[in-house]
């Protein structure tokens, strides 16, 4: 559905995500990849799995929330 609605997640979007994800567990560049290993991903599988999030994301408010119609 994502490929043919032309969804993906940018660069950006996945960097700012583990931004994101470093902040909310106060972790240093080290601590992140140490965490990383211990659950058994490489820093590129992990962004991987984050681009799916992301535009699994995208397409529901798309395709779902956006068309959502709440009546009185």
């Amino acid at each position: 559905m994502a490929k043919r609605l032309d969804i993906d997640a940018s660069k950006d979007e996945i960097a700012e995500a583990i931004e994101g994800i470093r902040k909310k567990y106060a972790m240093g560049d080290e601590e992140f990849q140490e965490s990383l290993k211990k659950e058994g991903f490489t820093l590129e599988e992990y962004k991987k799995r984050l681009a799916e999030q992301i535009i699994l994301s995208k397409v529901v408010n798309q395709q779902v929330k956006n068309k959502i119609v709440i009546s009185e």
